[in-house]
């Protein structure tokens, strides 16, 4: 029976996550071995994530004391900063895990001490956890095993109450050094919308962009894929991250490592907050996709200019960096997005691709001029493919041709109306339908549009007068 007053600590219920159709593409590795007998299965593998359960449950989840995270754990990042760390839980995110096959070894047997009914032993995340047995007990009659939260452990439970000092074995796998991404992990992408019916609007790999594939590098073939089309349909950019230690850095190795597309958008520095190291591509990408969902999804106003959330700019080890605003805007002048201090907090800065400098600025054809421009531009691409899929085999009637033009001129007619663009205009055109073209079944649409520009800057001019003496000249007369 119960009398009186009690009260009972219950477990938190997650945040719930915002969700946008606009989705990013993370390309890395994950402790995927701390999820089950089939944990090999998963390399080269993609997989969509809407909540820090569901990316743990498809991939496990490791995270450092503090600092940046390992490469092996890269897609932990992405996790912490969209789902478990953050203020606004925002996805899903699209995670593409690392082809590389990993080779596996015994550990050495560990001494279990069991206190209150549990034990645990420090494995750093890499134990497979389908191999962690305790000598001369049965897994689910005399013990469970599972990963802590942070995946740097192993919690064993004893189920029968009499465990006082145990034997556990497992293996581990093997991190090559260095690592490097295998040259088929990018096929992934191609083949994404069978896996798991979803594309990207941008990729990504925080941590890996020098790492090696192939005869190149992972941000140059990154840049490679965003300069081209998603399985021969979709666009997409890439956001690159420069890991350069300091400021004066950053212009030579965004300049030696050749990333001059604009549809690479170029980050720097580092972000700490509570103590971990996070790319400012991650950063960036969860500012991109709350600014989009506030937005209805339409992507019309740059991810810049927007509180990172963070605690202070860092290099990659997690050294505090000071950054001015002059050395700010001196970044967007070379087309690299970074962070400035803006009315009392870190903010995003900068709505120019890597293509951008200001030196060249007059030869920059205006739709890759800024971010806004390109995204929408890339948006409306893929959005008049997916729109209009169905009606390919369909017979193709007058009034079928026609309204593609009226439908979709609605969506346009949309789009100005809310100032997402000051102008659209889908229209058969007339040079490109020829007969020829017309027996063959191929229509081809004009599409003008004039996205609307961010605001880059807003200036006045404040002039001294001497006008305000005139009633003194007057003797104070009015």
């Amino acid at each position: 029976m119960l009398r009186g007053v009690t009260a009972a600590k219950t477990p938190s219920v997650p945040l719930p996550v915002d969700t946008s159709a606009i989705v990013p593409c993370y390309i890395g590795m994950a402790p995927y071995w701390q999820t089950g007998a089939d944990w090999d299965k998963k390399a080269g593998q993609s997989f969509a994530c809407s909540s820090f359960e569901e990316f743990k449950a498809h991939m496990g989840y490791y995270e450092p004391v503090s600092g940046a995270w390992p490469m092996f754990a890269s897609l932990c990042e992405a996790a912490a900063a969209h789902f478990r760390y953050a203020r606004e839980p925002v996805g899903p995110i699209i995670c593409v895990v690392n082809a590389l096959a990993l080779d596996t070894a015994a550990a050495d047997a560990a001494t279990l001490n069991f206190s209150g009914g549990t034990a645990t032993v420090n494995v750093a995340g890499l134990a497979v956890l389908s191999t962690v047995e305790i000598t001369g007990k049965v897994l689910g009659t005399d013990y469970t095993v599972a990963y802590d939260e942070t995946g740097q452990k192993l919690v064993f439970t004893d189920l029968t109450g009499a465990m006082e000092f145990e034997t556990a074995t497992y293996d581990v796998v093997v991190i090559p050094d260095p690592l490097t991404m295998a040259e088929t992990t990018l096929d992934a992408l191609d083949t994404m919308e069978q896996d798991i019916r979803r594309h990207p609007a941008v990729i990504a790999a925080p941590g890996w962009e020098a790492a090696a594939i192939g005869d190149g590098t992972v941000g140059a073939r990154l840049q490679a894929v965003a300069n081209g089309r998603i399985g021969g349909h979709w666009y997409v950019q890439a956001y690159i991250q420069l890991a350069s230690a300091a400021y004066s850095g950053v212009a030579p190795d965004k300049t030696s490592a050749g990333y001059t597309s604009a549809q690479v958008r170029a980050c720097w520095p580092y972000a700490s907050k509570g103590g971990f190291v996070y790319s400012l591509v991650t950063v960036l990408l969860a500012v991109k996709m709350r600014t989009d969902i506030a937005r209805g999804d339409i992507p019309y106003e740059s991810p810049s200019n927007k509180d990172a959330g963070i605690d202070y700019p860092c290099a990659a080890d997690g050294t505090k960096l000071k950054l001015t605003e002059t050395q700010a805007d001196a970044l967007n002048a070379i087309g690299v997005t970074t962070l400035k201090w803006v009315a009392g907090a870190w903010r995003t800065w900068g709505n120019r691709m890597a293509n951008y400098s200001e030196a060249g600025a007059a030869d920059i054809p205006p739709e890759q001029y800024n971010d806004v421009t390109v995204q929408m531009l890339d948006f409306i691409c893929n959005d008049f493919q997916e729109r209009n899929i169905e009606l390919i085999d369909a017979p193709m009637s007058v009034r079928t041709a026609r309204a593609i033009v009226d439908d979709y001129q609605v969506i346009l007619n949309g789009y100005n109306a809310i100032e997402a663009s000051l102008y659209g205009q889908i229209y058969l055109d007339p040079t490109e339908n020829t007969t020829r073209q017309l027996i063959a079944g191929d229509l081809t649409y004009g599409i003008k549009v004039t996205p609307t520009p961010p605001v880059n800057s807003i200036s006045g001019e404040v002039q001294y007068t001497a006008e305000g003496f005139a009633a003194f000249e007057q003797g104070g007369e009015e």
